[in-house]
């Protein structure tokens, strides 16, 4: 079940309601008590009430105060005890006391599931102080999550009628207008509370019914004034990030005007990175993230490439800025990720696992840590080792249906057909994801009902990109080999860019040939003309492979290759496990000074590391051209470094442009196998 996330902030803590009370029982030990839990010190809190019950086992409130220690706790079944027991002994007259355990003990049973019970004690809550707002409000945001529209419209009209400048009671009149999709309605609801206060998210809201009601101009207006009042304001920023193709043309101008009065504001940016980023122009969305790293040196930012890479196709160029962000922090998890799905795009499945192993070690309560470290045994066919990082991740939490799936889907394989059932039941008992319930149904041979909701989910609407890959799958493990074509080429068409994961998926067994094959084929050069085109390299892709056999030299241990850079003849260092390009600022300023580089190839700074673990700031620069052996690369970025000493090293961001890489050490000869 889906759930209203505002639903925590309206049910305070104990500590927080309890601020309120009026002056209670006075004695020595619950006053200990209470001043103690306030403090956060529950275990003193608790022995001192506990010590007043022994001796005036009839005050309610140190069961009250009690039940709130529980409830952090999350101890339910204590909690309730003490709570029912506060509402024996508090006199009738303290209503806000009975109120507060009322509305305490249906968030218990709203957590439990259980809607009978939540209602009911939501009423008793109303009943015991009819004139405070809070309780309204919160029965009406329970009756909203559950659809009953009329019951959540009066439950805030008398938020509203109690007290008429309630910002709150105009929203969720509006919010329950929205659900209903009367947008115009809710419109009038959140102009009202625009007149109440300047707040972001009124204006984001306004903008989420403008959206509704196709008008774009005004939606882009106040989407704008959100953001200006709250930077991330979270509506504002989700509007942003799901813009259609109409929003972002009339957010564009908006946003430009802003960064033009705001240059070097990094949030401005930001938004104008998210609106080409939903748009699936990744490469004015790299151009943006550059444009901020520049602002920004935060290794952030580098990730964020890395992942722009990575939807782009060019899984070299993400593993790249995958390294350079985990470089500058490889304690954070999201770096850690980052580089391992990197990683895992160029077939490194050892790198892969080394980093899970790190995440393991460093997060060993993070059930996502032995998911991801599942997958890559799941896929090299281990397992056993993938049941068991599945059943660790299960045992942190227990709502993970689809690990539950996939320690399924193992046992399965592996041919313990009871254990598998038993957790594609669970599954199926559960999970609320319909993905995951076809997969479930497929398994415990329910092939019908599979199809039926698979075909379902197709012809939706709307069908996100993860569950058009995954119907695809679904489609193929099911023996329907056309749908299963005809959908993945959908998936493909739409921009999905990791073939290899596509060769490497086990569901795709059922089709997996020359047609499959051929099918990728096309659409990987579709992608490498793309990211050709966005390098600026001169390639035609259509042409028959050659090999170009490159002569290099040794020295010092090192191979040597002749070249020219911006027509300058140079040789440089070939370096297979370098990730990026070098300059020496000698060479640099020598290219500068005679008319190799201007003013237009200098582009900004960025963060290298050197040999010895050091990091110095260089300039980073564009080589128009550089040639060798007939070969062209054009418009290099390369990192000019201070050190007099360092060499001109090119490495992997280049040379995965090439094609394949052999070196022949007995003749000194680089093969390069090339479409140039």
């Amino acid at each position: 079940m889906k759930r209203i996330l505002f639903i925590c902030a309206v049910l305070c803590t104990t500590i927080t309601l309890f601020a309120k009370e009026p002056q209670r029982p006075n004695s020595y030990n619950y006053q200990r008590g209470v001043e103690a839990v306030n403090n956060h010190n529950d275990e003193e809190g608790e022995q001192f009430l506990l010590q007043e019950l022994s001796e005036n086992p009839n005050n309610g409130y140190a069961y009250a105060w009690l039940a709130g220690i529980e409830l952090r706790r999350d101890e339910t079944g204590s909690a309730i005890s003490m709570l029912n027991k506060a509402i024996k002994y508090i006199p009738k007259s303290d209503k806000y006391y009975h109120a507060w355990a009322y509305s305490s003990l249906s968030k218990i049973y709203y957590d439990l599931n259980d809607s009978t019970k939540c209602i009911e004690y939501a009423d008793k809550s109303i009943k015991a102080e009819p004139k405070n707002v809070e309780w309204w409000r919160y029965r009406g945001i329970l009756h909203l999550e559950w659809k009953n529209y009329a019951l959540a419209s009066v439950d805030f009209d008398e938020m509203i009628k109690l007290d008429p400048t309630s910002v709150s009671g105009y929203m969720w009149k509006g919010k329950t207008y929205y659900e209903m999709k009367q947008y115009e309605q809710a419109l009038s609801q959140y102009q009202y509370a625009s007149k109440l206060a300047t707040r972001s998210f009124i204006y984001s809201h306004m903008a989420e019914s403008e959206i509704a009601l196709q008008r774009y101009n005004e939606a882009a207006e106040h989407i704008i004034c959100a953001l200006k009042e709250e930077h991330f304001e979270d509506l504002a920023t989700d509007l942003l990030a799901d813009a259609n193709e109409e929003l972002t043309t009339e957010l564009m101008p908006h946003l430009n005007i802003q960064i033009n009065k705001n240059p070097n504001s990094v949030e401005w940016h930001m938004y104008k990175l998210y609106l080409y980023r939903n748009a699936k122009n990744y490469e004015q969305a790299i151009e943006c993230a550059e444009k901020i790293k520049e602002l920004d040196a935060n290794p952030y930012f580098d990730a964020i490439i890395s992942s722009l890479y990575e939807q782009m196709g060019d899984f070299s160029s993400a593993l790249h800025y995958a390294q350079l962000a985990y470089q500058a922090d490889s304690t954070e998890a999201d770096y850690i990720t980052t580089l391992a799905s990197a990683y895992e795009n160029v077939d490194s499945l050892q790198q892969y696992l080394d980093l899970m192993e790190l995440y393991v070690e460093q997060l060993p309560e993070s059930s996502m840590a032995y998911h991801m470290r599942a997958q890559y045994y799941f896929h090299t066919g281990n397992y056993q080792s993938a049941i068991d990082d599945y059943t660790t991740a299960i045992t942190l939490d227990a709502q993970d249906t689809f690990g539950r799936y996939m320690r399924g889907r193992a046992y399965y394989i592996l041919g313990d057909t009871l254990k598998a059932n038993r957790d594609l039941q669970r599954v199926l008992d559960d999970s609320d994801n319909d993905v995951e319930t076809i997969f479930a149904l497929i398994f415990l041979n329910r092939h019908q009902e599979a199809r039926h909701l698979a075909d379902s989910i197709l012809n939706a609407d709307s069908i996100k990109h993860e569950n058009r890959y995954n119907i695809a799958c679904s489609y193929s493990l099911l023996g329907e080999i056309e749908l299963a074509f005809h959908t993945l080429e959908q998936e493909l068409k739409d921009g999905y860019v990791d073939f290899n994961h596509i060769r490497r998926d086990i569901d795709f067994s059922p089709i997996r040939g020359e047609r499959l094959d051929s099918l990728l084929a096309i659409y990987e050069t579709k992608v490498q003309e793309r990211i050709s085109a966005f390098k600026g390299e001169e390639t035609n892709l259509s042409c028959n492979e050659r090999v170009v056999e490159i002569p290099f030299s040794k020295a010092g241990g090192v191979t040597k290759v002749d070249c020219t850079i911006n027509e300058l003849p140079l040789s440089f260092i070939f370096d297979t496990g370098a990730s990026d390009v070098t300059i020496s600022q000698v060479e640099a300023n020598f290219m500068y000074k005679n008319g190799y580089l201007s003013n237009k190839d200098v582009v900004g700074k960025q963060r290298y590391q050197t040999a010895d673990g050091s990091i110095s700031v260089g300039t980073t620069i564009i080589l128009k051209e550089v040639q060798f052996a007939g070969l062209v690369l054009k418009n290099v970025r390369a990192s000019v470094v201070k050190s007099q000493n360092a060499p001109l090293l090119l490495g992997q961001s280049v040379l995965q442009r090439l094609g394949k890489i052999e070196i022949d050490n007995s003749q000194r000869i680089l093969k390069i196998t090339t479409n140039q």
